[in-house]
Parts: structure tokens; C-alpha cells; sequence
């Protein structure tokens, strides 16, 4: 099987190959991951997928107004995560932020654990453990020398140094925010940039959202017991279903109501009046202590008191509400 793309012009190779269009015969790569079914005509080719070149991706030489940083060392003695770390280039110390991906915390100092709890559908104690194995995703990731592209922008970091966004390319010339979205250790979500030229924001939001369909169909990463659904389009590509309706483990009651889940089954609705801890967390961004703030206010006269509960606003109470009752 072969696949014709053509590529933007910084990633045109010169000499005798210097077209605009290659034929790449994919048969080892396009089996293991599934491209007859994963790549439909006009889908964005992830980077690992592209022509390669001494065996190596060819990455821009430096589009206009960025600054191309090689042979960057990761510095693992200092504060990181999945996708923000410090790094060494040319004597000089630097800590970047990626472009597009946003992997789990890995502390709970702030309450964006809890967004991303209901976004990943997990519950809020487990964000940090995956955000652990996003960090050390990210340290092998960029074990060997690697690349950074960044406009300076500035990425507000908490630190001494000052914190840039940047678009980061490892020795293999993989781009480490689709890596980390297609293993399910970071959502397609935060800060965007035309990359090499402004036209190819849109794009890249495109392959990034469908590496991230592929993630949670196969169950990767924070989607292993993650409770979001997804369903098939014609092309044949998972998308999450909005609003969430995740499956979760039956109630202990036997005579337990159950609704329609997408397609998926059925749910079995949790009382929020007999359910048992265990059971709580069982509900998206429900973690330990949310479970201990509702067994702590009960009774409810009825499914909407549970809003009562201290950081059970309006946004976690509509991903919840399908999946509970007051009985």
C-alpha cells in the first residue's frame, strides 16, 4: 500500500528527491498501526508516518520568526511533568511548556486536577498517578539529544526561570505532544500556533484530536479505566460522545434502576443516599474526598442536592447527574 502526501514547503528535501510529493510505501508501519482503517484520505499523517530521510524525520530548518534549538538535553534535576521541563542547549538553561497537549497534573497544589479528572473520566485521586507516567513517558521520550522550536512566548511558569511554549521533536524526530496524545497520557487541549506556517494550526488540531479518538478506543494511558465513551463515525475513526454518559460498575442495590449508555450497554445509577465509598468513586472526578464530602452530607432529598456538597459546582454536576439518583 502507498500513501502520496505533500508536504509544506520548509519540509521539501533538495537534490534529485527535491519534489513536493513522495510515495511512501508503509507496509510495516501502515499494518502496525492500523492505517487502512486509522488514515482515511485527507487525515493529517502523524510525524512518525512522514517520509523519512537518513532515517530521520526532516523537521523545518527554522520558519520565520521562530528560533530552532538543537541538541537539547533534558534536565531530569529539576521540576517537570509530561509536558513542561527544563533543558539544557548551548550552555544556557531553558524550561518549556508544549504547544496543543495537556498531560495530568502530577500534585493536587491546584484545582486543575479536578477539571481534568472530569475531562479524562477518572476519578481525581488517580490524576496524579498518570500524570507520573506521563513524566516518565516524556524523560524517555527525550533521553537523547532533541529538538525545540519556540517564538518565546511566554508560558507563565511558577518559577525562577522563565517558562516559554514550544514545539518539541525527539531524536527520531517524533513530536512528543502527538506521542504523548496518541498513548494516552495527554489530551489535545491547551495553547495552539501555526507550526511551521500559520495556516497548519487547524491541521494540527485535527490529528491531534483523532490520535486522541485512537487513545481512548484502545484504552491506552489514562483511558485504560478511564469512564469516557466513544462511539464510530462513518469514517470509521472513535470520537467522544458529549455529553459523557460513561459506563460504570453496577450498584450494590440489585433492584437498581438502569438507563441507556450510548450505545454501549446499560448503567446502573448510584444512590447517592446508600452507595457505598468505593462506589462514589467510581463516578467521574469523584475521588476520595468528594466521596467523603457526599457520605458526610447525606441524606439528599434528591440527585440536584447533591450540589450542596462543597466543589460539586454546576460543570461536575452535569457530568455526573446521568449517573446517579437519591433514593
Amino acid at each position: 500500500m502507498s500513501l502520496r502526501l505533500t508536504l509544506p514547503e520548509p519540509f521539501r528535501l533538495a537534490g534529485t528527491v527535491g519534489r513536493s510529493v513522495f510515495v511512501v510505501t508503509l507496509f510495516a508501519s501502515l499494518a502496525a498501526c492500523g492505517a487502512d482503517k486509522e488514515h482515511p484520505k485527507g487525515v493529517v499523517v502523524p510525524s512518525w508516518l512522514q517520509p523519512k530521510e537518513n532515517n530521520s524525520v526532516r523537521l523545518p530548518d527554522e520558519p520565520m520568526g521562530w528560533k530552532r534549538l538543537d541538541g537539547c538535553r533534558f534536565d531530569n534535576r529539576k521540576y517537570h511533568d509530561g509536558d513542561s521541563f527544563h533543558m539544557t542547549n548551548g550552555g544556557a538553561d531553558y524550561q518549556f511548556r508544549l504547544y496543543f497537549a495537556d498531560c495530568p497534573e502530577t500534585d493536587t497544589r491546584n484545582d486543575r486536577y479536578l477539571e481534568q479528572a472530569v475531562a479524562f473520566g477518572i476519578g481525581a485521586d488517580k490524576v496524579p498517578e498518570y500524570g507520573e507516567e506521563a513524566k516518565m513517558f516524556t524523560e524517555r521520550a527525550l533521553g537523547k539529544p532533541f529538538t525545540v522550536y519556540t517564538k518565546w512566548r511566554d508560558a507563565r511558569g511558577t518559577g525562577k526561570t522563565p517558562r516559554y511554549f514550544a514545539m518539541v521533536y525527539t531524536s527520531e524526530g517524533e513530536s512528543l505532544a502527538e506521542i504523548l496524545v496518541r498513548a494516552g497520557l495527554a489530551r489535545a487541549y491547551g495553547v495552539d500556533v501555526g507550526f511551521p506556517d500559520a495556516g497548519d494550526k487547524e491541521k494540527i488540531w485535527k490529528a491531534l484530536k483523532e490520535l486522541e479518538s485512537m487513545a481512548m478506543r484502545d484504552r491506552l494511558g489514562v483511558y485504560r479505566k478511564s469512564l469516557v465513551a466513544v462511539q464510530r463515525e462513518p469514517t470509521g475513526l472513535p470520537v467522544r460522545v458529549e455529553p459523557v454518559v460513561p459506563t460504570v460498575p453496577a450498584a450494590k442495590s440489585p433492584d437498581a434502576e438502569r438507563v441507556p449508555d450510548a450505545g454501549m450497554g446499560t448503567v446502573a445509577l448510584i444512590d447517592l443516599n446508600s452507595a457505598s465509598k468505593e462506589d462514589l468513586m467510581n463516578l467521574p472526578g469523584i475521588g476520595d474526598a468528594f466521596a467523603d464530602k457526599i457520605i458526610a452530607a447525606r441524606p439528599f432529598a434528591s440527585k440536584e442536592d447533591v450540589k450542596r456538597v462543597s466543589g460539586i459546582g454546576p460543570k461536575k454536576y452535569e457530568v455526573i447527574a446521568p449517573l446517579i439518583e437519591a433514593r
